[in-house]
């Protein structure tokens, strides 16, 4: 990873902004929205919670056009990034909802290549809450800087795990929650044995 690319929070922006151009490519798939100085960003697979001062950085390129007004949530679509529609969830609440992640989550040197169909399907990174591992895909544990942020998860196996920058982890100035993926058996049981 190109430390160019990092950003001073910690981000590594031309990953962010190049999965957030993917995703925009498939209709609602990104929801922005701008809140009390935070631009929080909802996909599929990923979240982000921002200071606002980045989205000229890392949101503008994805979405072509200057932050919404607070409050306001923008989706992608056909035409682009649009106004959604006020009685859904905001990217915020939506955020809120999910980033309640209290213990502690180990990020581990480990990666494991996943095979589906006989295809090599993607390299994950383990992580683990005691014994239990938990797969992130490479390509969204590669967001941040792991040295400048810190991984808390909660008991749901799926539930997201939350990324929180270091320099100050209490106000999550920096936050990121990322889809983790269910270990099969085989991972299980050698995760047993390393994490015994």
């Amino acid at each position: 990873m190109k430390r160019a690319s990092i950003t001073p929070a910690g981000l590594n922006v031309k990953k962010i902004t190049a999965y957030l151009k993917g995703q925009a490519k498939n209709r609602n798939a990104v929801r922005i929205t701008c809140q009390g100085g935070s631009v929080y960003i909802f996909t599929g697979y990923a979240a982000f919670k921002l200071p606002a001062v980045l989205y000229p950085e890392v949101i503008q390129p994805v979405t072509m056009q200057a932050a919404p007004a607070d409050g306001v949530t923008i989706v992608s679509s056909d035409d682009g990034f649009v106004v959604n529609d006020p009685h859904q969830l905001t990217a915020a609440q939506m955020f809120q909802k999910l980033s309640d992640c209290k213990e502690e989550v180990k990020r581990t040197s480990l990666l494991q290549e996943v095979e589906m169909k006989g295809k090599i399907w993607g390299t994950f990174r383990m992580f683990r809450d005691g014994s239990r591992p938990i797969m992130i895909d490479s390509e969204y544990d590669a967001f941040v800087d792991h040295h400048e942020f810190v991984y808390h998860g909660s008991n749901n196996p799926l539930a997201p795990i939350l990324a929180t920058d270091t320099a100050d982890p209490k106000r999550a100035a920096v936050a990121v929650l990322i889809a983790p993926m269910k270990a099969n058996d085989e991972i299980q049981q050698v995760c047993n044995r390393l994490f015994a």
